[in-house]
């Protein structure tokens, strides 16, 4: 059984701060479970080109908002409860919405 919090994350090597945004790396390749899970909070008022080449990835929004772009010009808002998966390894424009003034933990 792997149990994990977002405190014990932020003390380790799993919680990466990658310029726009932070992410808690709370399920990883090591573990061996053939999926990862991360909670990622994309700093607001940025943008960000991303592509991930070796992995698929599904992203579901729990606060706040933003917007992905794919790289046709297809403009997708975000919005709590909203999700989206990048399931071509898609290169894509990941936008943080407006400051809220909170972080949404």
């Amino acid at each position: 059984m792997i149990v994990r919090s977002l405190h014990d994350v932020e003390a380790s090597d799993y919680f990466v701060d990658w310029g726009n945004g932070t992410s808690h790396r709370l399920l990883t390749a090591k573990d061996g479970m053939g999926f990862s899970i991360c909670h990622t909070v994309v700093r607001a008022n940025t943008v960000s080109l991303l592509q991930y080449r070796n992995h698929l990835e599904a992203c579901y929004c729990i606060a706040g908002e933003g917007e992905v772009e794919d790289m046709a010009g297809n403009v997708f808002p975000i919005r709590t409860g909203d999700m989206y998966a990048l399931d071509k390894n898609d290169k894509h424009l990941l936008r943080g919405g407006r400051d809220q003034g909170s972080d949404p933990r």
